[in-house]
């Protein structure tokens, strides 16, 4: 995890969390599952961001054949996931060892088979709390 951890923070997602995949998709069910890509233990890593992302997310705007717009983002919701998603890309070719299996999710994908129970995941990684009872 500190590999990635390192990748993403030089790309602004400051924040990074490993897990177990297996803990994750027993707690969702079938329906939200994500691949466990043939192991009996895969490590899912929670990749976030807090402002820290603003600085390379404006200088990549700024380096950008078509000033001001990214590749994909059309495809993505918008510039800002464009670049989230690009920038995790990288990161995954960087300090993921060749050969192994990755599977990339992201917040803004909400297909089925893409979406990811976002709360959830970032609980049972201790990133943060999820409080699943009902709001009056």
């Amino acid at each position: 995890v500190s590999a990635i951890a390192a990748a993403a923070h030089r790309r602004g997602l400051d924040l990074a969390v490993g897990l177990t995949l297996q803990d994750y998709n027993a707690l969702v069910g079938p329906a939200m599952a994500l691949p466990e890509l043939s192991r009996s233990s895969t490590l899912a890593v929670l990749v976030g961001s807090t402002r820290d992302i603003w600085t390379p997310f404006l200088r990549a705007l700024r380096q950008s054949p078509t000033r001001g717009h990214l590749a994909r983002e059309e495809e993505h919701g918008g510039p800002l996931n464009a670049y989230v998603v690009r920038a995790t890309e990288e990161l995954a070719a960087e300090a993921v060892p060749r050969g192994l299996g990755v599977s990339l999710h992201f917040a803004h994908e909400t297909a089925p088979g893409r979406l990811v129970a976002m709360q959830r995941l970032a609980h049972l990684s201790g990133a943060a709390y999820f409080h699943a009872g009902r709001w009056p």
